[in-house]
Parts: C-alpha cells; structure tokens; sequence
C-alpha cells in the first residue's frame, strides 16, 4: 500500500505530498525543492540557478516542475497573499486576458532542460482555464495535466508520479502553441479568423486535440472482438457527421468503413 503521511481532512501541497510519500511503510527517497519563481507570476530569472543546480545533483534521479496558475483573490489563508494577475491569476469572476504560462515559466522549463544529463523533466500543470504549451512539449520529457487538483491534490499527484496509479487521461481541451493561433479573446463568430470549433481544427497549431492521451503505461490493442455483437441501424446524416468530426479530431487513426451495410436510408 502507499500513502502519504498527511492524512485525509487537511490540505496537501503537492511538495507536502511528494517528501511525505510512502510505499509499503518506506520513504521513496528524498525529495529536495528549489523555487525556480518566486510566484506565478515568474517576473524573474534570479531562482533558475538554484532549481538548476538542483537538478544537477549526482544523485538526482528525476526533476518534477510544477507550473502554471493560482486561484484568484484576497484569500486571507492564503499564505502566497493575494492573486490579481490578468494572466497568472484566475477564478470566480476574474478570467485571464491570455492563455500563456506567466512571466518566465516557459524559460524555467527550457534551462531545466538543457541541464540535464540524462535525468528526465516531469512537468506539472496546475491551472483552471485552457492554456497554450508554446515550447514545452520539446522541453518537458512527461507532462501531467492536473488542473486544480483539490485539497488532496498532493497525494494523488504522488500516486501518479511514484508509479501506485496508472492514470487514462484524456486532454479536457484543445492545447494550442501560442496566443496568437487563436482567435482574439471574447470573439464569438465561428467564422472570424482561421474559424472555431473542430470542423477548422490544425494540428499544425493545436498538437494536442481534446480526448487526446492513454495512460503512462504503452498500450496496444488489435484483433478486437466484440464478446456479444449485434446489429444496430443508423440514420446516414448521423454517421455521416460522426466520421467527419472523428477525422478532424483523430489525426493518428484510420478508419475502416469496410464491415459497413449501406442501404438507401441508413448504414449498419
């Protein structure tokens, strides 16, 4: 069994989580932090030594980078104080004017990066809105998307990274590169651009597409057969309309259309 020993009924930081961890009553080894940022907001370089020398520890085995946003406010237990960045910042009647990490997050990950030696880059993302990756698909070698993963937030991340859960995630949005691939903030017009929703989807800009991720263990899966398989018909406008948005949301498949009936009315 594993756990941390911040138990249930507080809130887990996800540094608590991971220096508490432990799996079948032992520690998992040490677990040593550097604030690469002061604060989300990361208007400055002057803790990227610290958090690179860190990672260049002899005995280092893997650097975990958390980046992204925090709730937004004047919450007084909130021991970061206040949050009212446009960009950094975001809740309850306070949305971001933009879809980017903060300040110096980007170049955090890509200095991380080009220091390792062969250590992997495990980056973190804890935010509430869509953001775009910009470099950090080339720099980070495993991203985890947790979102605002709740007051026990630090436990299950620890779970994840220590190899206790095997997750099957699916992307909840589309992961954009840049602010500037998407249309201007506010814009409702479907066709304004280069055109919303996925029938204008461009992989070229957005890598990953919304459902796209299987798990961290490889899965391969071939020569399906259904243990119970029946026959179902199906209006043509509405197979028609599945295999188009399933073509410009699935890049990487192929479809087979072979098994298919077709009458004048419907497919089966």
């Amino acid at each position: 069994a594993a756990a941390s020993t911040a138990g249930p009924g507080m809130a887990v930081s996800i540094l608590t989580g991971l220096q508490s961890f432990e799996s079948n009553g032992a520690k998992i080894g040490k677990v040593s932090h550097a604030a690469g940022c002061d604060d989300v907001n990361c208007t400055s370089t002057a803790g990227f030594a610290q958090a690179v020398a860190l990672s260049k520890h002899p005995k280092c085995k893997a650097t975990i980078l958390v980046l992204g946003t925090r709730v937004s406010g004047d919450n007084k237990q909130d021991p970061a104080g206040p949050c009212h960045s446009n960009v950094a910042c975001e809740g309850e009647a306070h949305d971001r004017n933009s879809t980017l990490f903060g300040g110096y997050q980007y170049k955090l990950a890509e200095a991380l990066k080009q220091s390792q030696t062969g250590v992997p880059l495990i980056c973190v993302f804890v935010h509430g809105g869509a953001m775009t990756l910009g470099n950090l698909r080339e720099s980070c070698d495993g991203i985890l998307d947790v979102g605002f993963p709740g007051s026990q937030g630090g436990n299950g991340l620890a779970d994840v990274l220590f190899g206790e859960v095997s997750p099957a995630g699916r992307a909840a949005t589309t992961w954009y590169l840049n602010d500037n691939d998407l249309p201007a903030a506010g814009e409702m017009d479907l066709y304004s651009g280069k055109g919303l929703t996925y029938r204008h989807y461009d992989s070229s800009v957005a890598p990953i597409a919304f459902g796209s991720g299987l798990s961290c263990t490889p899965e391969q899966h071939s020569a399906l057969t259904p243990a119970h398989p029946r026959t179902t018909t199906v209006p043509l406008a509405r197979v028609a309309r599945f295999l188009t948005r399933m073509r410009a949301v699935a890049t990487d498949t192929t479809f087979s259309y072979s098994n298919l009936k077709i009458n004048a009315t419907s497919v089966t």
